[in-house]
């Protein structure tokens, strides 16, 4: 009877280990799987819209709207004799110039402030350092530009515009004869989202 108890447990654990063995198969077949399945998903590729899709976006220059006011902030320093005159086309315009006549005492300046407006309803503005020439070689004038802000919102934003004042004055007497120059000033505006 030993004996047969002893057969017994054997065949019992033979069984145990057999099912053992097969259920860790199982286990296995199943984490190979599912490591399969999860590697084929994070390795294969969506495609939306089928194959060769773009979208392009087209720059419109006329979107882009800059503009100078003029102004009746015109004047002569104290005790100059030289008069100033805006000659601005109506608003809006991309120029603005004006006449600068009559100067004859040192250091007399003629001053000027024009407004800048960003009429762009899409587009923000970046402006750059305003700079001028002249043509006059004979160092009779000096032309100053300042600039109130440099970065202008969109229209309607925060601040749309702001001023630039441009500064021309006598720093050398003429003797003999009348002197003149053309002045020339830039501002660069670059367009921001």
């Amino acid at each position: 009877m030993a004996q047969k108890k002893t057969k017994l447990t054997r065949v019992a654990k033979k069984r145990s280990t057999k099912d053992q063995q097969g259920l860790i198969a199982i286990i296995a077949l199943a984490i190979v799987a599912i490591l399969g399945v999860g590697y084929a998903a994070i390795t294969s590729t969506l495609q939306i819209g089928g194959t060769g899709t773009q979208a392009t976006a087209t720059p419109d220059d006329t979107v882009f709207n800059i503009n100078y006011t003029a102004n009746t902030d015109h004047s002569i320093s104290s005790g100059g004799t030289g008069t100033v005159t805006d000659t601005t086309s109506s608003y809006p315009t991309k120029t603005a110039s004006f006449t600068v006549t009559g100067m004859k005492k040192m250091n007399e300046t003629a001053t000027l402030v024009y407004t800048i407006t960003n009429a762009s309803v899409d587009l923000g503005a970046s402006l750059g350092t305003p700079s001028c020439t002249q043509t006059d070689t004979g160092g009779y004038f000096e032309i100053t530009t300042t600039l109130g802000t440099s970065t202008l919102t969109k229209a309607g934003g925060a601040t749309p515009s702001t001023s630039q004042t441009v500064t021309v004055k006598l720093v050398k007497l003429p003797v003999d004869a009348d002197v003149s120059t053309t002045i020339t000033c830039t501002l660069q505006a670059t367009a921001t989202n």
